[in-house]
């Protein structure tokens, strides 16, 4: 017991320091992992966001689609009463008149369609931003987690030497010209 404390006191800054170097480099990895678990989860974020947009494009797409059907409708229904009325007033029916009724119609039905596919694409257009942005974000956080690592085991490697690595000062009990390999065959355990 008395060795250990003698090598306990000549090498404690060492071990401390070895200790501490470890310590380091320990919670330097754990912050990469955290950092890059960070970043696959902010990619997964962003994916979803991604098709969340792409889904409300097709719904509104959906929805351009529907208009332009209530504008057709509205259309043939404003067509039939004109003519309803025109042959009520004395029995002539101004093909003019309904051309212009006709066209009014699906000029309206056509807009709706037109609006809600610029819409739609331009929603199409975010979601696949929003997905390269999560990717590039995930891969710069991949990329700063790897940094903290190296830059981690580089600081470890280089504080090692001089904390740890250095041979402890042990007390000398043997002569300089102590013969091991002569006191094993004596003890019995062989030679080399």
């Amino acid at each position: 017991m008395a060795g250990f404390m003698q090598f306990m006191g000549q090498n404690s800054s060492q071990i401390l320091s070895g200790t501490s170097a470890a310590l380091d480099f320990y919670n330097s990895y754990q912050q990469s992992k955290i950092v890059k678990a960070q970043g696959q989860l902010n990619e997964t974020l962003g994916l979803l966001e991604a098709d969340s947009l792409r889904r409300k494009a097709t719904m509104t797409e959906n929805i351009g689609v529907h208009q332009a059907q209530v504008e057709q409708y509205k259309g043939r229904v404003a067509h039939s009463d004109a003519t309803a009325q025109m042959a009520a007033g004395g029995g002539v029916v101004d093909p003019e008149m309904l051309a212009k009724i006709k066209m009014r119609a699906d000029y309206n039905a056509l807009s709706a369609i037109y609006d809600a596919r610029s819409t739609a694409i331009s929603m199409r257009e975010q979601a696949g931003m929003r997905g390269i942005e999560a990717r590039f974000g995930r891969s710069q956080a991949q990329a700063q987690a790897r940094d903290i690592r190296t830059s981690a085991l580089t600081t470890a490697l280089t504080e090692w030497p001089r904390s740890v690595a250095q041979s402890p000062t042990l007390p000398k009990k043997r002569s300089a010209g102590y013969d091991y390999a002569s006191q094993s065959k004596a003890q019995g355990r062989g030679g080399y």
